[in-house]
């Protein structure tokens, strides 16, 4: 399936070119993982390395129960977008990556402070991961749960401000609306100062704050 939505003015100028969203595939993964380093170039994920990344990418566009979507412009993917409604599903899987993975992740670990840092920080809820009990792995049912989690979004550094963030959230709450699931909710790190004034001034709502970022809300109908 796909979407198309013009850039932030409302037309397809060379400042605000067409986008066009679509599902992601496997076959989208590597650009995924590049678009993700290049705007998150700071954050745990990107430190965990771009084997772990693949992984990470991979569980939500081959598993039907998670959404992932790229935009392109010109047949270029500039951005993605993944979330799901499972959350305890994804995480038995996002933390359960191959031998090969898991093993340069460790490597990692030794050898990158703030990657140390962070895993360190979760090592709790990491555990409390490992300890439940298996998911089911049945089809997606036709009614799904009230809210879904916005994951990750992210957008090539050089279109920032040019509508693909905007669309590729559009299309998001579309799916999500699709499958019965009434509200999305995400956390944004405090300093995210883009991100914040992103979500401020397009529909989102505030629902919470702690140390760890700023949780937003919002309808998936609008």
């Amino acid at each position: 399936m796909r979407w198309t939505a013009a850039g932030a003015l409302g037309t397809a100028t060379n400042s605000n070119p067409l986008v066009t969203v679509r599902e992601m595939t496997a076959d989208d993964i590597d650009a995924v993982v590049q678009v993700h380093t290049r705007a998150f170039p700071e954050y745990l994920l990107t430190h965990m390395g771009s084997r772990y990344l693949r992984h990470y990418y991979s569980t939500f566009a081959l598993d039907s129960k998670h959404y992932a979507l790229v935009a392109e412009i010109d047949g270029r993917v500039v951005g993605f977008v993944a979330g799901t409604a499972e959350t305890g599903q994804l995480e038995a899987r996002v933390y359960r990556p191959s031998i090969v993975t898991a093993l340069t992740v460790a490597a990692r670990f030794v050898t990158d402070p703030v990657l140390r840092k962070h895993l360190l920080s979760k090592r709790t809820h990491i555990k409390r991961t490992f300890a439940r009990p298996p998911v089911s792995t049945s089809s997606r049912p036709a009614v799904r749960a009230r809210q879904a989690r916005l994951l990750s979004i992210g957008v090539s550094p050089d279109l920032q401000r040019m509508g693909v963030a905007q669309a590729l959230v559009n299309a998001f709450n579309k799916r999500l609306h699709a499958d019965g699931i009434a509200a999305v909710g995400l956390s944004v790190r405090h300093d995210n100062t883009s991100g914040i004034a992103f979500y401020d001034r397009t529909g989102w709502d505030r629902d919470n704050s702690d140390k760890n970022g700023i949780y937003y809300v919002r309808s998936t109908a609008s």
